[in-house]
């Protein structure tokens, strides 16, 4: 069965990954913590509304986009 990645870790390939940003550098784009940033990217740590936002006006998304991803990485969260 389909498990949905972390919203985090979707990001993490984006910033990182695609965009070739360190951890550092996604957060001051981001106007974030690098530590707070750190644990999204590691999936450690869900999106605020704020940081999906934030996100959304980075990456050029739809805030749906990362809301509906996190929503389903929740519903896979065990119970």
């Amino acid at each position: 069965m389909y498990k949905p990645l972390h919203p985090g870790i979707l990001l993490r390939r984006l910033l990182v990954n695609s965009w070739g940003l360190t951890v550092q550098q996604a957060a001051e784009r981001l106007g974030e913590d690098p530590a707070k940033i750190a644990d999204v990217l590691a999936g450690n740590q869900l999106l605020n509304p704020d940081l999906i936002r934030k996100v959304s006006n980075l990456t050029g998304t739809t805030e749906a986009v990362w809301e509906v991803s996190q929503s389903n990485y929740e519903k896979s969260l065990p119970r």
